[in-house]
């Protein structure tokens, strides 16, 4: 986390001291372990997801999401260790200049993926979904709601899946998901790629039952905070998450009412956004090859 320090400005998170108020913020995550400082420090925070966090685990990032916004944060950008920035420069999509559309239709082959960096921005539509991870990520306040990660899940699963059900929310707020070019190099830390293959079991065989969940699901409340807790409890229900995440996430929102996080309104819905006419498609690339996947959803 690393915004530019204020020293007049001193707020205090139970007996964590920070120095800092600002709206741009950093959130990194590491492998090294950390020191006992670091953990003291984590231990005296006053939020209820602290309890459910294990050592090691990924999802101990949350922390820091609540920490920033605590001290004004209203955009957040997420990378990890082994990503260097290209630049000094980190661009901001703030709106859609120029709206193209892009038609699925089966049968489609993709084939390879390249990436070409004069691309401009990629919007994603409602009924649309395409994963995206925490490697180099930009996320502004009104989407804060949706950076709580899993804790349940498998830890090359839990941002994947945790942005699939973002995406779904977005639609209810006349959000959207852009793609920009990318502006940083990754040099991979030491790993197994066969132990990355099993801890991405979930995102190879379950994905498309997923995203087909969340694309027939719909909330009760009119209140984002309110939709956010049932979407827990039925994916729960649905055997995509653990029982007990229901409860975890119930503390997530606790918490971000804590730090002072207002939750944005609902503005519309799928049902009756000009959006729906689009078919809906999901496109799952965990391998470097995309596949349009069409599971018999008609055009609503």
């Amino acid at each position: 986390m690393i915004p530019s320090i204020n020293r007049h400005s001193r707020s205090i998170i139970n007996d964590f001291i920070c120095f800092l108020q600002e709206d741009k913020w950093i959130v990194v995550t590491t492998i090294f372990y950390p020191t006992k400082a670091i953990i003291e420090q984590q231990n005296i925070l006053n939020f209820r997801i602290l309890h459910y966090l294990r050592y090691g685990s990924y999802a101990r990032k949350n922390l820091g999401y609540l920490i920033v916004i605590k001290y004004g944060a209203k955009i957040i950008f997420e990378s990890d260790d082994d990503n260097l920035l290209e630049t000094n420069d980190i661009y901001l999509l703030p709106k859609i200049v120029q709206q193209k559309h892009y038609r699925l239709s089966p049968p489609l082959s993709v084939g390879h993926i390249q990436f070409d960096r004069d691309q401009p921005p990629i919007a994603l539509e409602p009924f649309t979904f395409s994963p995206y991870n925490t490697q180099n990520t930009i996320t502004y306040y009104e989407a804060f709601w949706g950076l709580y990660l899993p804790i349940t899940t498998r830890f090359r699963v839990c941002d994947i899946w945790r942005n699939f059900w973002i995406q779904r929310f977005l639609w209810d707020i006349g959000g959207r998901l852009i793609f920009g070019k990318s502006s940083a190099k990754q040099v991979r830390n030491s790993h197994s790629f066969i132990k990355d293959m099993d801890d991405e079991y979930q995102l190879y065989h379950q994905s498309g039952s997923f995203v087909s969940f969340l694309v027939s699901w719909s909330s009760s409340y009119n209140l984002i905070s309110k939709g956010i807790a049932q979407l827990a409890k039925d994916i729960a229900q649905a055997g995509f998450w653990q029982s007990n995440k229901v409860d975890i996430m119930d503390a997530w929102l606790t918490d971000l009412h804590s730090v002072g996080y207002s939750f944005p309104s609902i503005v519309q819905t799928p049902s009756s956004s000009p959006a729906s006419i689009v078919q809906k498609r999901a496109a799952i690339c965990v391998t470097g090859l995309a596949e349009c996947i069409q599971e018999a959803w008609a055009p609503t």
